[in-house]
């Protein structure tokens, strides 16, 4: 099963989806994508505000122990998709436009829990936001670009307003 969705989301915007998923997903932890510090250790954050643009969305009681790799450069890093999510986030590229994220999950047809918890993830996103033009979009961004102070942008393509 592969799921994508492409979204726009302020900071408030991800705290209150973050939170929706917490309250669902006791379990849920963030993760960083930088190098972790040992390979049975993620570079788990508290909030998302806390993360880099890159960000994985991981219920440990869908897999408690995730896979990493240490690349030639000594580093170690985990997985991108499959037993987590990858959420790349919006992120305000220049002063005034807010640049599109995205949602990604790649889960084998056998991993049943994985499976549940992205069909949730992805009804509390739709939950949270609101569809236009085929993108997800919180309803901060939302109100942002309805009043003119932010435009939504997908590269050169022009969302909102």
């Amino acid at each position: 099963m592969r799921r994508v969705a492409e979204i726009f989301l302020t900071a408030d915007d991800e705290e209150l989806l973050i939170s929706a998923i917490k309250s669902r997903f006791q379990s849920m932890r963030i993760i960083d994508s930088i190098p972790w510090e040992r390979c049975d250790l993620p570079s788990t954050r508290e909030s998302i505000a806390d993360c880099g643009k890159l960000v994985s969305i991981w219920n440990s009681d869908a897999h408690p122990v995730l896979p990493s790799e240490i690349r030639t450069n000594g580093k170690i890093y985990g997985p991108q998709v499959g037993p987590v999510v990858q959420w790349v986030r919006s992120i305000e590229g220049s002063p005034g436009v807010l640049q599109v994220g995205r949602w990604a999950a790649s889960v084998e047809k056998a991993d049943a829990a994985m499976k549940g918890f992205v069909k949730e993830l992805w009804r509390l996103l739709t939950l949270h936001t609101s569809r236009e033009k085929g993108f997800f979009i919180g309803e901060g961004a939302l109100a942002l670009a309805n009043s003119g102070k932010l435009s939504l942008r997908a590269g050169y393509l022009h969302v909102l307003p």
